[in-house]
């Protein structure tokens, strides 16, 4: 008898301590949402962000296209010239009249986004629209060939994204020469050229001016992104932190309510951790297709290098987002990788095929399906709790599911709740680390996909509090046979 009693003693302590284990564990992961909410502006002491985390998606393609978002608006011109255009500069080029060029991309301005997507984004439960603009759309060099006019749709979304309760990040991605040499800074070159000239930074700073006195005060402008992606392996590095350095005493001498979001550069994120740490949020874009190293990782290689993301985000001095992300595996995306190159997938592009773009997002395919939502679950839930929050790349496109939020909500792709900060879950870990059961344990009626980053610290079924439900434990099955023994022990 007294044997037994030892049994559960043992038994009920050892449950005891696992449930507090995890219940500490996962509340600690849950709480990046509080301890975000405050960082520092500029030279004042500190203040509360309109956003506690950000839980965004990325406009894309719209007021600065790109081939692979919308192929039709390119191929249309193709068909007109007998030559794809590689970029917007290109495209306005081949036009060859900025009335015309204006005519043409009105057309796409006016109804690629309307006031219904800022609506449905809304529906989403998603807080902030991250609006990718280029400096010509202010102001010109002497010899651009762009048209301009997408400042008024630009005021529009302000407005739709204030009815709709959306908070908007503008975000210059395209700057004078080009920062990084890419199609998504309007000019696609072998090497940018931003910092070579004296003219092109000092109308990258006079287009900053515009839109700090424009837009810096305006209530539903949360934050701006001075330069997407300048390439700072290949720039000046002295001259892109002078510039970023001239952004922040600007927006000091402004006093500009929106915060300041500056790019990594796509350097280690260390290298930014004395550059005045707290006055800024520091933007990080994650994909896991554009090298060959990342090509060849499985599912399993891909989720630990998300893991390895977040952890590194955790550790950063700045709060730190991730303002780029998407359900890649693969680069197999129409003009993804630029016009008249394939993709490195299936060997069309550099590096020997690793498989086939045939069908390669087709939400019939079990096993794209499958993967594309644990890699999308491991992304949303990991930023989330490692960081300051994410902005999904992009809301829409013409042909890429992967690349596709609206296309993944509605087929009910994206993980359920989009973030943790207002459920309650209940989860079943296996040994891959998926969650089996994804029903909720008091919510309402909601389906939960949670996924735990490092969940080989928890065993067994346990209802978990998160910050507005009640803590608990479930046992599973193994638990209750050992408690049925006990139990028909103590009858003998």
């Amino acid at each position: 008898m007294l044997l037994y009693f030892a049994l559960v003693v043992i038994f009920f302590l050892a449950t005891t301590a696992r449930v507090t284990e995890v219940n500490q564990t996962l509340e600690e992961a849950l709480s990046w949402h509080i301890q975000s909410e405050t960082v520092l502006k500029h030279g004042q002491s500190a203040y509360k962000d309109s956003i506690s985390k950000i839980y965004g998606v990325n406009a894309g393609g719209w007021l600065l296209t790109e081939p692979w978002i919308t192929p039709s608006l390119y191929e249309k011109v193709n068909d007109l010239f007998g030559s794809m255009p590689k970029d917007e500069y290109a495209m306005n080029l081949f036009i060859g009249n900025k009335d015309l060029s204006k005519r043409y991309f009105e057309a796409h301005w006016k109804s690629f986004y309307t006031e219904e997507d800022f609506k449905q984004i809304s529906e989403m439960d998603l807080n902030l629209v991250r609006i990718p603009i280029g400096y010509w759309a202010f102001q010109l060099l002497p010899k651009d060939p762009y048209c301009q006019g997408q400042e008024r749709y630009l005021d529009s979304a302000i407005d739709w994204a204030e009815k709709y309760g959306l908070k908007v990040q503008i975000g210059l991605h395209g700057l004078p020469g080009s920062q990084n040499g890419f199609d998504n800074s309007g000019l696609t070159a072998t090497s940018p050229k931003w910092l070579e000239d004296d003219a092109n930074i000092d109308l990258t700073h006079r287009v900053v001016d515009y839109i700090f006195t424009k837009y810096g005060n305006n209530t539903n402008v949360h934050s701006i992104q001075v330069a997407n992606e300048p390439l700072g392996p290949v720039l000046d590095k002295s001259k892109l932190v002078e510039f970023y350095s001239k952004c922040l005493s600007l927006a000091t001498e402004k006093n500009i309510s929106a915060k300041l979001a500056f790019h990594d550069a796509f350097l280690d994120m260390e290298a930014w951790k004395t550059f005045y740490p707290g006055k800024f949020i520091l933007d990080h874009h994650f994909y896991e297709v554009f090298t060959d190293w990342q090509l060849k990782l499985d599912l399993k290689g891909h989720l630990e290098n998300v893991r390895d993301q977040g952890e590194k985000l955790s550790r950063t001095k700045h709060r730190s987002i991730v303002g780029e992300f998407s359900g890649a595996l693969t680069d197999c995306a129409p003009y993804l990788n630029g016009i008249g190159n394939g993709a490195r997938w299936d060997g069309t592009f550099l590096l020997e095929a690793r498989g086939t773009c045939y069908g390669r997002d087709d939400p019939n395919n079990l096993t794209f399906k499958n993967e594309t939502m644990m890699f999308l679950r491991e992304q949303f839930y990991t930023y989330e709790t490692k960081g300051g929050g994410w902005i999904f790349w992009c809301y829409k496109t013409e042909r890429s599911l992967d690349w596709d939020m609206r296309r993944l909500h509605k087929l009910k792709m994206l993980p359920e709740p989009l973030y943790l900060s207002k459920e309650v879950y209940k989860m079943d870990i296996n040994d891959d680390g998926f969650d089996n059961d994804n029903s909720l344990a008091d919510g309402p009626g909601r389906r939960s996909d949670f996924f735990i980053p490092h969940p080989r610290i928890f065993w067994g079924r346990y209802r978990l509090r998160g910050r507005s439900g009640s803590s608990g434990l479930k046992v599973n099955r193994i638990t209750w046979v050992f408690a049925l023994f006990i139990t028909v022990s103590f009858s003998i």
